[in-house]
């Protein structure tokens, strides 16, 4: 038997990228998994030439808002009721990515 212990999903769509997903289960939190991930995802984003990523987090997830917030995310706006099955408040959390030189000489 496997057991998925942590999954991350991302939409890319030219400068823009969403992380539509971040999950660590329960047994294998606080051990840095969240941070490897997103770290990855953000780097990914980067080679893509992606400028901006923008996320929803739980409004009482607190834990998952301070790690976002460790990467310099923001808080954009508020989606009320965004999710439905436990009626909470979303928010948008929003990062705007350093641009990365593309590699070549300089000439200037």
């Amino acid at each position: 038997m496997t057991n998925l212990i942590a999954v991350v999903g991302i939409h890319l769509n030219g400068e823009k990228g969403h992380i539509t997903y971040l999950a660590v289960s329960p047994v294998w939190q606080k051990q840095g998994l969240g941070t490897y991930l997103l770290r990855l995802i953000i780097n990914l984003a980067q080679k893509w030439h992606c400028v901006r990523l923008s996320l929803e987090v739980r409004k009482d997830n607190k834990i998952a808002q301070e790690l976002y917030c460790r990467f310099g995310f923001v808080t954009n706006f508020v989606r009320p009721d965004y999710y439905q099955d436990v009626h909470q408040d979303g928010l948008n959390m929003i990062l705007d990515l350093p641009i990365k030189q593309k590699k070549g000489k300089n000439f200037g």
